[in-house]
């Protein structure tokens, strides 16, 4: 009955590493937001002098062979900074094939442009991609680590000209100075990049990260200069075509000191500081000031947003199949280090990015539909439409490919939660998106992209898995918003490029192929009135995505099971009536468990079958997950966390049981003293034990009543629930009830939990007595109901849990049982601990742990109060007496 000595060493935790410092986490914040308040304020300014609907005819105009040149230099930027990887596994001499590092810096690389973080989200991805090829995590995190510092080297190379050059800084609005000291802190970025790496400077965090020599960090400055200048020659190429007119040299020298801004600001891709910097710095010098803006967005596409979707195709099913397990192990290795941890990426984040962005993609596939009905169409391409279609055709279709916008948005939470309805909800929209597209103007350019995304889904539908998708939800709220956001966007760009929205009857109803306002009107009205259906039946839709409680015949079925099988210390609970049952595929083991929020909470181990246990709780997990749902086990025993660790759960001491062997215990001796005095003190008082035996007439109910009344009304209580028994006249007649009584009247009582077949321990379950009942009246109890069960051919009679109890007495312990520990200590006058644990002692019984099995990375205070919300009978039970 020992304590196993490797629970604690199963699991690791969030817990068991340290944070980095608060300064440094505040630093992380907070440069970023001063960034984009520096990009809002002058791109607000900025914008006042541009006109728009040129920018949009400039887009609208551009040559597609141009474009297509442009496309083929920024995927060819993007492959050549795949050369980092490929250098950095050879200096390092990791056994990896060149085709798989390509392909791997072609992920890490396109997501690392669209997230940034400096590099950080590069080097997250790279991590996780190699932790499946057997590297080890400081291998891997070297490998990274050389690339995360090595990709920021030719910035610094081409920043030493442009500052002693002494840069403008009048156009960008900033004080000289600040200009300087970003290029500064850019450029000395080099010595120090040579100076860590040539003396293994991060070798005390990574320990793989040796002496760099001096040719590899020459070859290494080189590929990012070269992939710097790349980069820049992209962009300027963009300007070009969209006929910015801006000379290359200048260009460049406005190209590096927004790189800078960019990086230094921790934003992810540098979006809003690059491009504001960019344009402020090249606006007054270009031929054709439009043109920059134009640029600029056909640059973020090219360069961006095309190589990410390539990268999600490449690594969609790769960061998906990352495991658990290996997340936490990477998770632990950035948080045990106080400085790196500042620089941490969100690993869990990343990992989940391979739906994740599918999500993004079918909310920017809505945003596509709502933006393309916002401007009118091409006049060339709508003539030939008209030609071919008729009018009436092509406005259904325009306010069909609003709806179907708005739909896409409402559901794009759905595909990031993996709900296999709202991927084939997704699919449908996607194709009617396309022909509404090509019908309502020829916008192939959306259709193009929409069938692109639904390619993407296609390709990862084995991903969709878990059920029933509930738009109504609290975690939806982002999403809802999002939704909200995008229409109220969609109504300010048709007032920006239309002027004017006409409302009334006599204009809406007014049907031209000439005029777009009216059409924009109806759309806008289309739009408001599917937000409100979706909100509507979000609302009211109630969709029974678990079994109900437990009915009659269930229970009748399951106490069969028992009666063959046995169950659990918690089995007999399950009549209370206030759980669900999950059965085996065969229905030979069941597992109990409420639901509270998004969890569903087992009680106790598994009951029936032992043979099918393992996979029960496996089964458990997944069928939670389907739902996209938590699972956990409350007061799970110790003997069985072997299968709790297999199906990936943490562990938390609760307690531990008080177990009398009832083959030792007994009443003589010295051992047996203060339970004898006890006792003997009852019987000396009048008490006398009598079995009260079913059915029990209504005079004896409203004993047991009055009893159980008083007892709660002394102590401030009501009744609970899930874990803990409960006076149900119902509940209780499932078997006879243990009475202390004197003088003919009920004093205290005690009702049983058995183990049903296996006869291995009897359970106290509901304990109550009233203020008649003379001293040691429970002891008296106990004692006699230790003897019943001694009779009854039991092992062991388990007295109830001690809370917090052996929690957290090792040095080694984990902090939160250390921090229940001092609770257990210096708490007892909000609970008694101790006293609990003294009381129980008397009886010399055996002490088995008593644990929580939870999702690793899961935090606890959120789910100790579901948990105790899940026994209280709701939240207001919490705070509020039931009445």
């Amino acid at each position: 009955m020992a304590e196993p000595h490797t629970a604690e060493d199963r699991t690791c935790s969030d817990n068991d590493v340290s944070a980095p410092p608060v300064a440094l986490v505040w630093l992380r914040r907070g440069v970023p937001l001063l960034f984009l308040a520096f990009a809002a304020t002058a791109a607000g300014r900025a914008v006042q002098h541009f006109d728009l609907h040129a920018v949009a005819h400039t887009l609208r105009s551009l040559d597609p062979a141009r474009l297509a040149g442009v496309q083929l230099l920024a995927l060819g930027g993007i492959f050549a900074m795949g050369l980092h990887d490929w250098l950095a596994a050879r200096i390092l001499q990791l056994p990896l094939p060149a085709a798989k590092l390509l392909r791997n810096a072609w992920i890490a690389n396109s997501f690392n442009n669209l997230i940034g973080l400096s590099g950080l989200a590069g080097s997250a991805i790279r991590l996780l991609l190699l932790s499946g090829e057997k590297l080890g995590t400081q291998k891997a995190a070297a490998f990274a680590a050389l690339i995360l510092l090595s990709l920021p080297v030719g910035l610094s190379v081409l920043s030493w000209p442009l500052l002693l050059a002494a840069p403008d800084s009048a156009a960008l609005a900033l004080p000289g100075w600040v200009v300087r000291l970003a290029l500064g802190a850019f450029a000395l970025y080099l010595p120090l990049y040579v100076l860590v790496l040539r003396r293994a400077l991060l070798q005390r965090f990574v320990r793989a990260l040796g002496p760099i020599p001096g040719t590899p960090l020459l070859s290494l400055s080189a590929i990012s200069t070269f992939d710097w200048l790349l980069a820049g020659v992209t962009a300027w190429v963009a300007l070009e075509i969209s006929g910015a007119g801006v000379d290359w040299a200048l260009f460049l020298a406005a190209f590096i000191l927004a790189s800078t801004l960019g990086m230094l600001s921790l934003i992810p891709g540098g979006l809003g500081v690059f491009d504001t910097a960019l344009l402020l710095l090249l606006a007054p010098f270009a031929a054709q000031p439009t043109g920059v803006i134009s640029g600029l967005l056909v640059y973020r596409f090219c360069y961006y947003f095309v190589p990410w979707c390539i990268g999600l195709y490449l690594g969609a099913g790769r960061l998906m199949a990352t495991r658990q397990l290996q997340r936490v192990a990477l998770e632990k290795f950035w948080r045990g280090n106080r400085w790196l941890g500042l620089l941490r990426p969100p690993l869990n984040l990343l990992a989940s990015l391979g739906v994740r962005v599918l999500a993004y993609l079918t909310f920017l596939a809505g945003a596509i539909l709502l933006a393309s009905a916002a401007f009118p169409a091409l006049l060339p391409r709508f003539t030939l439409l008209h030609k071919l279609v008729p009018l009436g055709i092509i406005e259904i279709s325009h306010l069909l490919s609003v709806a179907t916008g708005v739909l896409l948005i409402a559901v794009s939470r759905g595909i990031a939660e993996q709900y296999r309805s709202a991927y084939r909800l997704t699919l449908a929209l996607l194709g009617a998106g396309i022909a509404f597209s090509l019908l309502k103007g020829i916008y192939y350019e959306a259709a193009a992209l929409l069938a692109g995304i639904a390619a993407l889904l296609r390709l990862e539908r084995k991903r969709f898995y878990r059920l029933d998708f509930v738009l109504f939800d609290p975690r939806n709220l982002r999403w809802l918003i999002g939704l909200v956001f995008a229409v109220l966007a969609f109504a300010w760009l048709g007032d920006w490029v239309h002027g004017a929205i006409p409302l009334g009857w006599e204009r809406l109803s007014q049907f031209s192929a000439a005029d777009e306002a009216p059409r924009f009107a109806r759309s806008l009205l289309v739009a408001a009135l599917v937000v409100l259906m979706v909100l509507s039946w979000a609302l009211y839709r109630r969709t029974p995505l678990m079994a109900a409680h437990a009915d009659a015949g269930e229970l009748a079925e399951a106490r069969a099971l028992l009666e063959r099988h046995g169950g659990s210390s918690f089995a007999h609970l399950l009549f209370l009536g206030d759980k669900r049952l999950f059965w085996s595929t065969a229905r030979d083991a069941f597992i109990q468990y409420g639901v509270v929020r998004d969890r569903l909470l087992a009680l106790g181990d598994p009951c029936g079958n032992p043979q099918v246990f393992d996979a029960l709780v496996i089964e458990f997990r997944e069928y939670a997950d389907r739902l996209n749902l938590t699972a956990g086990f409350y007061e799970v025993e110790e003997s069985g966390l072997h299968r709790y660790h297999d199906a990936g759960f943490a562990f938390l001491k609760l307690g531990e049981a008080a177990l009398v062997d009832l083959e030792s215990f007994s009443l003589s001796g010295k051992r047996g003293e203060a339970v004898r005095h006890a006792v003997n003190r009852a019987r000396r008082g009048g008490a006398t034990f009598r079995w009260l035996r079913q059915p029990l007439d209504a005079a004896t109910w409203d004993q047991l009543e009055a009893v159980s009344d008083h007892w709660l009304r002394t102590r401030h209580g009501a009744e609970k629930g899930f874990s803990l028994g409960t006076f149900s006249r119902e509940y209780l007649s499932l078997g006879d009830i243990a009475a202390v009584m004197l003088e003919e009247r009920i004093v205290a009582f005690a009702s049983l939990m058995p183990d049903y077949a296996r006869r291995r321990e009897l359970s106290v379950d509901l304990m109550r007595q009233n203020d008649r009942a003379p001293p040691g009246t429970m002891e008296f109890l106990f004692a006699n109901l230790i003897d019943y069960a001694r009779e009854a051919g039991y092992r062991y009679f388990n007295l109830g849990l001690a809370p917090l109890s052996g929690v957290g007495d090792s040095r080694y312990a984990r902090a939160g049982e250390k921090v229940a520990r001092l609770a257990f200590e210096y708490g007892n006058r909000f609970y008694n601990y101790k006293g609990l644990r003294s009381f129980k002692e008397k009886f010399n019984p055996l002490w088995r742990g008593s644990y929580l099995a939870y999702p690793v990375l899961t935090p606890l205070p959120p789910l100790l109060m579901d948990i105790a919300a899940l026994i209280a009978g709701g939240y207001r039970y919490i705070f509020f007496r039931r009445r």
